[in-house]
Parts: structure tokens; C-alpha cells; sequence
């Protein structure tokens, strides 16, 4: 049925529909379909713990990513902007859109004496989390939260030094009224951070990606497949489906596929650091948990899931999905 209606939804989604509506039952997955897509998605935003599920959750791969954006894997992005953009003494004044509950937020503080930071976001419990957070972590007085959309948050022209988008721009639309709002907000001389998936629009990943996944899903041995939510195997990564990925998030990579484009409109990007993640973020969703172990055997085959991602980016197989960028405002001369 033509690709089952441009992939509007899938066997797979309604496989997964129907176990979460015999975990959560009927009324619980209808109230979520027929909400308002903004109240969904501070619903979804809600959560404040998560299972070990995720890639960044590997500290391999946290390593990886520091290798591939300051070119050592115990330099983080905080030392290094640090380092390289703000080495001297003077105040900083930053704003970190989409903060959720904190903990970047408490990475670049740390990192920046210098620097005074405002989280915001639109989940309350998020900025409850957040704000319980810097108290203990005693930077309370560098370090604010609040509950705030960017939509409407009354932004002062040239009032920031610093602006972060630290995985949260690809859940904003349109892209461009949002950069918009934060070119004028920074002063001229400002910085633009923005640490993003710029992958597929709505997760619709390409048959290469797809394929080469699967292929590697295939030669891991199964006790690193264990789902870790479920008592299941994970034997194939599947396309979401459109109307699957717009019930449960309204704001998942809406128009990520867009990001680059209208930064480079708006800013003179300074640099761009691609990291990958194209293979790695759909091959260990779910299963990230059992990756986590310190053996030879666990090391050795993260090595080479790693060189078959790096392998299919440098032969054109696949883009990189994630990317950084480090950007100032692009002002015209009238």
C-alpha cells in the first residue's frame, strides 16, 4: 500500500502499540494520541530518570565524541570552548535553551569559572530536578533554571555572550524564527553552541543506514542484545513510523534535517566538528546497558562497531547524523 502510506506507520509500530497498550492499557496510549501536541510534549519531557538505553550512556562513546570534536578523548567540548574561546578571566553570560534537568549545565559551569549560566525549559519537573541539582552542587549563585519556552521568552538584544543548544535546537520548529530570535540576543561578538542531531526529519533513516545496522546487529552475539527494558532480543532496527514518531513526541526531529542550512544563513560558523552517530545511535537503542562493562571482549568489539561506522562515513555510505557547531552572528552592513 505505497510503502504503507509514505511510512505514515509501520508493522512494527503497531507490534510496539499493541505491547504498550497491554503495559499501560487503552485509555493511557488514547489520552497521549488526542492530547495537544504542546501539553504532549511536556509530557514526554516529564521524565526524569531513564534507563540505560541510550548510546551516549557508553562512556566509550562519550570518549569518541570528545576525540572527534577536540581531538583528544579526555578533552571535553566544555574544556575545549573554554580553552579556545573564552581563555581569559572576564564574565561570561550564558543561556542554555532546552536545559532539562541540568547536568550539562552543570559541565560547562564547572568547566567556566567565569561563566553565569540560565537553563530553561518547558518541563517543570525537569527545572525542579535542575534547580535541586545546582543548589547541591553549590552554584546556585552561576548557575539558574527556569520554566520557559523560547517562543516567547522576552530575549534583550546583544544581552549574551554565549548561547547553547546542547541536543535540544532539533526539537524546535521553524528553525529559523528560533535562531532568529537568538542571533539578536547575542552581542556581536557572541557565541552560538549548538551540539545537535542533524540527521533524517522525523528519524526516517535512510535504507543504506538501515541496512548496514541490521548487517552489524546480525554478527554481535546475543547477550549484548538483551533489550533493557524488556524481556526480548533485539534482532532488527526498524523506520519509524511518521504518525508514530509525531504521537509520542510532536517535537522530535521536526525540522532536524534543516538545522545546518539555516545556521549557516544566519551565522559565520567558525567550526564544524561532525561525530558520527548514524550507526551508532539506532544500533545500541535499547541495548546500550550491556555495553557497559570494563572486559577485553566488551573493548574489543566497541572498537569495531566503531571502525565500521567511521568506515561506512568516509566511504559516503552514510552521512554523519550529529554534528557541532561553533558559530557568531552574521551581521550585514547597510
Amino acid at each position: 500500500m505505497h510503502a504503507m502510506l509514505n511510512n505514515l506507520i509501520t508493522i512494527n509500530d503497531i507490534a510496539v502499540l499493541l505491547t504498550k497498550i497491554s503495559q499501560r492499557g487503552i485509555g493511557t496510549m488514547a489520552s497521549r494520541i488526542f492530547r495537544a501536541d504542546q501539553s504532549r510534549v511536556k509530557n514526554v519531557w516529564s521524565a526524569t530518570e531513564s534507563a540505560l538505553t541510550h548510546w551516549w550512556d557508553i562512556p566509550e562513546v562519550q570518549e569518541r565524541w570528545n576525540e572527534k570534536i577536540t581531538g583528544k578523548k579526555e578533552i571535553t567540548l566544555y574544556e575545549y570552548v573554554r580553552e579556545n574561546y573564552f581563555p581569559s578571566s572576564m564574565p561570561v553570560k550564558g543561556l542554555s535553551i532546552g536545559c532539562g534537568t541540568g547536568n550539562k549545565e552543570l559541565l560547562w559551569i564547572q568547566e567556566m569559572e567565569q561563566l553565569t549560566l540560565q537553563g530553561i525549559d518547558i518541563s517543570k519537573q525537569r527545572i525542579a530536578q535542575a534547580v535541586m541539582k545546582a543548589r547541591k552542587a553549590g552554584v546556585g549563585n552561576r548557575l539558574s533554571f527556569s520554566v520557559g519556552n523560547i517562543y516567547d521568552l522576552p530575549l534583550r538584544p546583544g544581552e549574551y555572550d554565549m548561547i547553547i543548544f546542547d541536543s535540544s535546537l532539533h526539537h524546535f520548529a521553524p528553525i529559523g524564527i528560533v535562531l532568529d530570535a537568538v542571533k539578536q540576543a547575542l552581542s556581536p561578538s557572541g557565541l552560538l553552541i549548538v551540539n545537535e542531531y542533524v540527521g533524517p526529519a522525523r528519524f526516517q533513516w535512510t535504507d543504506r543506514q538501515l541496512d548496514i545496522v541490521n548487517e552489524l546487529l546480525s554478527t554481535i552475539p546475543e547477550s549484548y542484545r538483551k533489550r533493557i527494558s524488556r524481556d526480548a532480543v533485539k534482532t532488527k532496527e526498524y523506520r519509524p513510523g511518521r504518525l508514530t514518531m509525531y504521537v509520542s513526541d510532536p517535537s522530535e526531529a521536526v525540522e532536524s534535517d534543516k538545522i545546518e542550512r539555516r545556521l549557516f544563513e544566519r551565522f559565520d560558523v567558525i567550526e564544524k566538528k561532525e561525530y558520527g552517530g548514524t550507526l551508532l545511535q539506532l544500533l545500541f537503542k535499547d541495548i546500550a546497558g550491556n555495553f557497559i562493562r570494563n572486559d577485553h571482549k566488551t573493548k574489543e568489539l566497541l572498537k569495531e562497531i566503531f571502525t565500521a561506522e567511521d568506515k561506512a562515513l568516509s566511504t559516503g555510505d552514510v552521512k554523519s547524523d550529529f554534528a557541532l557547531f561553533i558559530a557568531r552572528p552574521k551581521f550585514h552592513a547597510h
